[in-house]
């Protein structure tokens, strides 16, 4: 099974939510780099979603500006180089980076902050996700696609650390599930069993 099989066995697509074709090419075009098939199966299979309320996964040519694949790349990387607020971490792991100019957000925390990949490696199959606080402060680092990383979301089974400790506690207290939107609005939800 591959990831994006694991992540459709756990919370599967709803009839009700239909996704037009993406075009890939001309969307890497526009962003000016390739992003990872792995992405492109979960954008292509869960379109706007958001995760346990935790993660709101960001799609080419979204209805809502925020949610937008595009616009979040320019946005996160913005605020990432903001010397104002200058990313601050004791212990980053061998093989990852927080190097602005070197992270690529794929969706966005509940609360502001980032979901990216450490895309300082040309190679986007290899590209591991770098979770972060908007304020940020705190960081997670998670060798995976980053559908991968929302099946251990979901699962409860990312690696330790405080910033993951506290979605396990999101996850545990209100459940695994997937809300989908269209236009901004939610239009379902799906509920791990």
């Amino acid at each position: 099974m591959t990831a994006i099989d694991d992540l459709r066995s756990l919370l599967p697509v709803p009839p009700s939510v239909s996704r037009p074709a993406i075009d890939w090419v001309a969307v890497e075009q526009r962003i000016g780099i390739p992003l990872p098939e792995d992405y492109q199966q979960l954008a292509g299979t869960y379109g706007e979603s958001e995760f346990s309320s935790i993660v709101r996964l960001s799609v080419p040519d979204a209805t809502s500006p925020s949610a937008d694949l595009e616009w979040w790349i320019k946005d996160a990387r913005e605020r990432l180089e903001n010397p104002d607020l200058p990313i601050e971490c004791d212990d980053i792991p061998a093989g990852f980076t927080l190097n602005p100019a070197s992270l690529t957000a794929w969706g966005r925390l509940a609360d502001g902050g980032y979901c990216l990949w450490d895309s300082s490696d040309g190679d986007p199959t290899s590209w591991p996700v770098v979770i972060g606080s908007k304020t940020h402060t705190r960081w997670g680092f998670y060798r995976g696609t980053a559908t991968e990383f929302l099946h251990a979301l979901l699962t409860e089974s990312l690696p330790a650390g405080r910033l993951f400790d506290e979605f396990a506690d999101m996850v545990d207290e209100f459940g695994a599930y997937c809300d989908f939107y269209h236009e901004g609005r939610k239009i379902d939800r799906v509920t791990a069993a």
